[in-house]
């Protein structure tokens, strides 16, 4: 990788540009999908260019609006997956004494990872795809007054041409219609003493156009979160709970831990990871690679449920 930058002061700017180019070399000794060899395409290296262009401009001393432009060119050898992205943004920061404003406009296009290039009739579907592209409106309020702070933060986001599994025979191409998705983000996080700290968030999400019978989903997340000390104690209490309104499931992740510190240079640890091991599961759906035929999904945690025990010296 290599990177070329440059800066521009001026009365009320700031200008940033510059270039990148990124090579990347991979190869595979043998890959293999379901016990059958995997015919490898010659695809094996890419070269990725980048410019940008950054500008700050101060409205006033605490007012600002930053704007940015990057146009990226990605080549791939033995491929026709080669792609030109455009991403730009726009944004907006206003603060006083206690509260922050924060407006953001964003659009953001991708590309194939390595993985996937000539990947046909294997992970994709033959042909060309599309670059993924992404547009978000957000709109962040930030009050801070204390030990005390709230944030609640709105969002609208639209994706197109997103790479999403072919339901006819499980394989990733470009999904047709926009997905359309809106957020609420709220949190209020309280210190009240020097190292006890008490978070509480909640985050909603209403997606829509979504692929086969699914169309919209709405999902709801919270979270609560403390930190204590007593003493020689530190302790450490978090609930994570998760409900959407397709499977209707609700899910709570339970996460506990206490560490005593014998003295500055040594210290204990018990911590439990998902102890009621009833963490946010997803559904994996699978395809036979002999008939084709839809298999029973999976219903998968990223989180396991562990239980640590970590002893920790300092010399």
């Amino acid at each position: 990788t290599a990177e070329l930058k440059y800066d521009f002061n001026f009365d009320k700017d700031k200008l940033t540009t510059g270039a990148k180019y990124r090579f990347k070399d991979y190869g595979y000794s043998k890959i293999e999908q379901n016990g059958m060899n995997v015919e490898q395409l010659g695809n094996d290296h890419q070269h990725i260019a980048t410019f940008f262009a950054e500008n700050q401009y101060y409205l006033k001393e605490n007012s600002i609006i930053t704007t940015g432009l990057s146009l990226m060119s990605v080549k791939n050898n033995h491929s026709v997956q080669d792609d030109n992205l455009i991403m730009f943004r726009a944004g907006y920061t206003h603060t006083t004494e206690n509260w922050t404003f924060k407006t953001l406009l964003a659009h953001n296009e991708k590309t194939l990872d390595p993985y996937l290039i000539n990947s046909y009739g294997y992970y994709i579907t033959p042909g060309k795809k599309d670059p993924e592209e992404r547009n978000d409106l957000m709109e962040d309020i930030i009050y801070e007054k204390g030990s005390d702070r709230f944030e609640f933060l709105l969002s609208i986001a639209s994706t197109k041409d997103r790479l999403m599994p072919n339901f006819k025979n499980g394989l990733l191409d470009n999904y047709d219609d926009d997905i359309t998705i809106y957020s609420i983000f709220t949190s209020w996080t309280h210190e009240y003493r020097e190292f006890d700290k008490l978070h509480v968030e909640f985050f909603y999400n209403d997606i829509n156009n979504l692929p086969a019978n699914l169309d919209r989903v709405k999902q709801y997340q919270a979270v609560v979160r403390n930190f204590n000390t007593f003493g020689k104690f530190e302790i450490f209490n978090e609930l994570v709970f998760y409900r959407d309104d397709h499977y209707n499931n609700n899910s709570f992740d339970y996460s506990a831990g206490v560490t005593y510190h014998y003295n500055e240079d040594f210290s204990i640890s018990v911590k439990g990871v998902n102890i009621f091991d009833d963490a946010k599961e997803t559904k994996f759906t699978r395809i036979s690679p002999y008939s084709f035929d839809m298999l029973e999904p999976l219903d998968v945690s990223a989180i396991d449920r562990n239980l640590f025990l970590t002893m920790e010296y300092l010399f």
